[in-house]
């Protein structure tokens, strides 16, 4: 039976540890259970970087060179992108998209019409396409009730082009960038598109219905970015070497290197203060929307299967439940460490296979079950020992210590500091004790002793049989309390033999105990 209730606490510590790895996830400082996560991401990015190799990535970087050699100055003339965009058309690039937003009106109006000439000629030309960048603002209107969104992109420069979509990313509340968006819906018939689902609609020849339809999108219609590349895993080369060293870049990276390709043109100067902190450290802005892009393209964006976590959060369970059942705290620790480490790697092939789990909530529900498991079983354990330990020092007949025990405990007593108050030695003699074993009403020593030793559980005291008629007594006491206190306790004493019709006189004598004594 205590075998049976063991196991019914162990399993309810257990249910209520996974409830509480739940509403922890709500307590907890924001970087603590995305911060468990993002230990996958590494090893995800290891295993899985090569399933990006399927899409022609090539970033045109606005780097410090570019600015200082082209206009020293930032942002630079849009004719400036106005002419990248014809040399990227020249080597047949397949999309060209813009991780910056062209908003409002050049100094010099020249630049516009060269840009929106340009974006012109390229969508007539059919040979490359190109994205352009758009910031979605939320503000209130005049009466303070309705919200609106304002979209900073020229409305020209819109219409010419390909498609537009929004570099607006989301923050997690770390201050780590785990997701992009996929839409954003303003109103009846007016949505729009983020940047990385238009780079990779453009990219795949589909419309962005039909790629956002395959995407999946959590409840605030965001998706999960599986960090695939990093910047050294893609071409990078700066604007400048584009507009003046194509021939040194053709050498370097092959005549073909732009044919067919995806290129963002995105800023990493550090003037423009353009980078983000992601799972996988600190990355270029840009590196989000082509992770994105590449994601959606090679059809590797990460899958929540809430269903798998629970299942893997129930398979813990069962194995940390055997653990502490079975296993000593040094073992089953080094278990429920095997258990959070089998499970991590289940989640990394999951993650091959494009699907994922929050495995934080896992490590945090394997803590809190050991951690209260082991904390059950070694208060269990202390009880049990205080029971030994009590059945061992205390007389079974007479329920007061040993006189063993009653020694021992006297002389630690006696090396504490006891502040206003002071260690007695109490001695009651039961004379005629022995002869009046049984008592003329029947009863015997033992309900006797039952009757007495509710009048011995006196706060601060402890006692022992020192002979077979002799009781002896440690109290701890005030001086001006000590005489009434052994007065009453004889009295008592008295009234229970008398009770008992038992011929049996009560002597006392008290002490104070001193520390030069010997006990």
């Amino acid at each position: 039976m205590k075998n049976d209730n063991d196991k019914i606490k162990i399993l309810s510590i257990g249910i209520f540890s996974l409830a509480a790895a739940y509403v922890f996830y709500f307590f907890s400082p924001s970087g603590f259970f995305p911060g468990i996560n993002d230990t996958s991401y590494w090893y995800s990015y290891l295993f899985s970087r090569s399933a990006a190799r399927s899409v022609n990535v090539v970033g045109v970087v606005v780097d410090d060179q570019s600015i200082h050699k082209i206009a020293n100055r930032w942002p630079l003339s849009r004719a400036v992108y106005a002419e990248l965009i014809q040399k990227l058309e020249t080597e047949k690039v397949n999309t060209i998209g813009f991780d910056f937003v062209f908003e409002g009106a050049s100094e010099n109006p020249t630049d516009d019409i060269i840009f929106k000439q340009t974006l012109d000629s390229v969508s007539a030309n059919k040979i490359s396409r190109v994205i352009l960048g758009l910031t979605l603002n939320e503000g209130k209107s005049a009466d303070e009730k309705t919200k609106t969104v304002f979209t900073l992109l020229s409305k020209d420069f819109k219409e010419s082009a390909y498609a537009a979509g929004m570099v607006n990313t989301p923050y997690d509340p770390d201050g780590k960038i785990r997701r992009l968006r996929g839409y954003v819906d303003i109103g009846p018939g007016e949505r729009y598109y983020s940047l990385s689902v238009q780079l990779a609609s453009s990219y795949l020849n589909r419309p962005p219905e039909e790629v956002v339809k395959k995407l999946p999108l959590r409840f605030d219609k965001t998706f999960l970015i599986n960090y695939l590349l990093k910047p050294n895993d893609i071409i990078r080369v700066s604007l400048y070497d584009v507009l003046n060293n194509m021939a040194e870049l053709k050498r370097t990276y092959g005549v073909s290197f732009l044919n067919n390709s995806l290129v963002l043109v995105y800023p990493e100067a550090e003037i423009t203060h353009d980078s983000a902190h992601t799972p996988v450290g600190t990355m270029p802005g840009g590196l989000l929307h082509i992770n994105g892009s590449v994601d959606i393209i090679a059809g590797r964006v990460f899958r929540e299967v809430p269903f798998l976590g629970f299942a893997v959060e129930a398979g813990a369970l069962a194995g940390i439940f055997y653990i502490l059942r079975y296993c000593g705290l040094l073992t089953g620790f080094l278990f429920t460490f095997g258990i959070i480490f089998v499970n991590f790697w289940i989640l990394l092939v999951c993650r091959l296979f494009g699907v994922t789990f929050d495995f934080s909530r896992v490590v945090a529900f394997a803590a809190l079950f050991f951690t209260g498991g082991s904390l059950y079983k070694y208060l269990s354990f202390l009880t049990q020992l205080l029971r030994i330990k009590d059945k061992a020092t205390r007389d079974p007949l007479r329920g007061i210590f040993t006189l063993r025990y009653f020694l021992y405990r006297l002389e630690f007593e006696s090396k504490k500091i006891y502040f206003s108050q002071d260690l007695y030695l109490v001695f009651f003699k039961l004379n005629s004790f022995s002869e009046n074993m049984e008592t003329p009403s029947g009863g015997t020593a033992k309900s006797v002793w039952q009757k007495i030793q509710p009048f011995l559980d006196l706060k601060g005291s402890f006692w022992a049989l020192y002979s077979h008629n002799e009781l002896a007594g440690c109290v701890i006491s005030r001086k001006n309390n000590i005489t009434s206190c052994v007065r009453s306790l004889k009295n008592n004493l008295e009234m229970v033999f008398h009770q008992e019709q038992s011929h049996v006189s009560v002597s006392a004598v008290c002490v104070k105990l001193r520390r030069e004594y010997s006990i």
